[in-house]
């Protein structure tokens, strides 16, 4: 408990100047989120202290090519813990991930200065990532377009995918093998996009 109150008033009194670092229960896993020199909100991720994703912006586009990314700062964190239960069929009745989480506000620093959270959970296999538009006065009505979260990874990983090529398919096929920077954005890879990090990844 102590490292998480520790880490929380350094975010709050670093007012974003610096990092914060989510760690997964079992610490294997670790997620950074932080601003870059734009000020947009980025995230990064690393499995025992090697990088897996590089730097990555995080975003929202709004209709009429209205953004909300960069330009902002870092206002507060809160930190967590938490388990999710699932019930199965089978010789388990029930399952449970347990996971650590940080929620992370951020604000514009000029113009109408609109706000979002970023919803980080690290579980011991994997992160997820969450937007929450808190309500605010310049947001009241919003029609959301698209997402303009990156994935950066650290280094050009042998992945293996399904590029379907079109939306009306079966969702079938062969996993062929390519390298991240062979991807191209009109490529249609379905999911999931598998790659190999490494003996340990």
């Amino acid at each position: 408990m102590r490292a998480w109150t520790l880490g929380l008033l350094a975010l709050c009194s670093a007012a974003g100047a610096e990092p914060a670092t989510l760690r997964s229960p079992d610490g294997r896993i670790a997620v950074e989120i932080a601003t870059d020199q734009a000020g947009t909100p980025t995230y990064s991720v690393s499995f025992r202290d090697r990088a897996l994703i590089s730097p990555s912006s995080l975003g929202l586009l709004f209709e009429r090519y209205q953004t909300l990314s960069s330009g902002m700062a870092m206002q507060a964190g809160t930190p967590r813990s938490g388990e999710d239960r699932y019930r199965l069929i089978g010789k388990a009745s029930e399952a449970r991930d347990s996971y650590r989480e940080l929620i992370v506000a951020f604000a514009e620093t000029e113009g109408q200065r609109r706000r979002f959270d970023v919803i980080l959970r690290a579980y011991d296999d994997g992160i997820a990532i969450r937007y929450r538009i808190p309500v605010q006065p310049n947001l009241r009505q919003l029609r959301l377009a698209g997402e303009l979260t990156q994935f950066r990874p650290a280094t050009d990983y042998v992945c293996h995918g399904l590029n379907l090529g079109r939306t009306d398919t079966s969702h079938e096929g062969e996993f062929d093998p390519v390298r991240i920077s062979q991807v191209r954005p009109m490529h249609l890879f379905d999911l999931p996009l598998v790659c190999a990090a490494g003996e340990d990844g």
